[in-house]
């Protein structure tokens, strides 16, 4: 057993954030109405939102039936083949109520008002372009009803429409805002072949639902803003996952599993304005990403990251795959972080706080975490790796290292050193080839234990192991004992407390 009396650091901080999500209404309007969500659907029979009059069935059967509820012909129907297009110039909120099946055929609306879509028990599949094609800028409330079974799916290329201003740009395709909400037994299956599953030139908002998303391009495309409360969201993209163009992606809830080919999560905004605020915000729900191709990343936000609860987990192990990446600050405040990536774990352009939370961050080829601005942590539990030959645990350059709380290891070949002005909590760095396996405890020279670690069994060996406990005391001594046994307590990927 080998044994070293160590001095400790001194490190002084103090830092105070504060996050607020501003996250717009998705229920709001630009219209002169403010309407809100319809009230529950009944979970059996299927009871309209609206009066009577101001619904319109449509049922892809043996034959195309209409039954149209309306008091006037303020909304216009036209028909060819299974291709039903909308005209409403009513200032009221019609519901369409889809059923049936077709092969060849689509829906379109245009409209002057806010309307709802409910899909009940309906397969639509255009061979010609989007089956789902909505040409208004007013909002889109979708349900997916029941126990139904529902399906979306457009053809492998699109035919130019009549009108060449009009965009088409996946197999549910909108002008204006979306929103998706449904029964827990309902499901919605969209496949795009040529584009993406979702998109709007507006936002999305996923309220509930059960959706199964396989796109040629992204799952979800968005303009000005993602948001995801709550349900279950399964992608499959060939590009990624979620993108926003310019705007912000906010999950506050559900389960979303993303096999992407790019980015599982990406805003992409490269402009100059200041109104647009490029974020990725996680309030909770739980993500998990893989990522198939080269130089694709789990998360990427050219704004900042914030991640105040939830849980994340991403698998990138191909040519330069990197875990998290923010192009300005992250902030991290709770929640889980499972990163196993070729390249850097955690990644921000600018500043790096770290809070609360529990992370994992192993990178194969790179640093387990990567500031380039600096690197505070003032709480959470975090283990980071990074490949053993020439990378560091974490590294944050020349910029300060401040450590105000938290506890956490870092293993690698080098590292960023806390800084000994502004930093609080005390660190403990040394140099010594520690192998896959190997057990180390931090005692006091009392013989209290502080800190006990175990080096994880998917690393090869780490020569330079940097560790940070509020156990640890300043100005004093320690013993750091190697190949110890470990009983009780509870164990966050090598490290034990308790």
């Amino acid at each position: 057993m080998n044994k070293q009396n160590l001095r400790n650091l001194i490190i002084l901080f103090c830092a105070v954030f504060a996050y607020t999500s501003c996250l717009s209404d998705p229920f709001a309007d630009d219209s002169e109405d403010t309407n809100k969500k319809p009230a529950e659907h009944d979970k059996t029979t299927y009871v309209p939102q609206l009066d009577s009059t101001k619904v319109i069935y449509i049922d892809w059967g043996d034959t195309l039936a209409i039954t149209k509820y309306m008091p006037d012909d303020s909304v216009s129907l036209t028909i060819n083949g299974h291709d039903v297009v909308v005209n409403s110039i009513v200032n009221d909120t019609i519901e369409y109520v889809l059923s049936g099946k077709t092969v060849d055929g689509m829906f379109k609306v245009y409209s002057e008002h806010n309307f709802n879509l409910v899909f009940n028990d309906v397969e639509i599949r255009n061979q010609r372009g989007p089956a789902i094609n909505i040409q208004s800028k007013k909002r889109a409330y979708m349900y997916i009803f029941g126990e139904s079974e529902n399906k979306l799916e457009d053809g492998y290329s699109y035919q130019a429409p009549s009108d060449a201003a009009e965009d088409q740009k996946g197999t549910m395709f909108a002008e204006g805002k979306i929103i998706i909400d449904g029964d827990s037994l309902a499901t919605l299956d969209i496949v795009s072949n040529s584009a993406h599953a979702i998109c709007s030139d507006a936002y999305v908002s996923i309220i509930n639902g059960n959706i199964t998303l396989n796109a040629a391009t992204d799952g979800i495309h968005a303009n000005d803003e993602v948001s995801i409360e709550a349900g279950n969201l399964n992608i499959i993209a060939k590009s990624d996952g979620i993108e926003c163009e310019a705007g912000r992606i906010e999950i506050n809830g559900g389960i979303i599993n993303i096999n992407c080919d790019d980015k599982g999560l990406s805003t992409s905004y490269r402009g100059t304005s200041s109104k647009i605020v490029p974020d990725i915000i996680i309030n909770g729900g739980e993500i998990d990403i893989l990522v198939n191709l080269i130089n694709g990343k789990g998360i990427r936000s050219i704004g900042d990251f914030t991640m105040t609860e939830g849980k994340i987990k991403v698998f990138a192990d191909k040519l330069e795959n990197e875990g998290i990446e923010s192009k300005k600050a992250m902030n991290i405040y709770g929640g889980d972080i499972l990163l196993e990536v070729f390249d850097n774990g955690l990644n921000s352009g600018t500043d790096m706080n770290i809070y609360g939370g529990t992370i994992f961050s192993h990178s194969f080829d790179n640093d387990g975490i990567d500031s380039n601005g600096r690197i505070i942590i003032s709480g959470g539990k975090i283990v980071a790796i990074g490949a053993g030959e020439l990378e560091s645990g974490f590294d944050c350059g020349t910029n300060a290292f401040r450590v105000n709380g938290g506890i956490f290891v870092g293993l690698g070949s080098a590292t960023t050193k806390p800084s000994q002005s502004g930093s609080s909590q005390p660190s403990v760095l040394f140099n010594q080839r520690l192998e896959k396996g190997n057990t180390i405890s931090l005692q006091s020279e009392a013989g209290k234990n502080l800190m006990t670690f175990t080096i994880p069994s998917d690393i090869d060996f780490s020569t330079c192991t940097l560790v940070s406990t509020p156990e640890l005391s300043l100005n004093s001594s320690m013993n750091i004992y190697i190949n110890g046994s470990v009983s009780g307590g509870d164990d966050f990927y090598g490290i034990n407390t308790g």
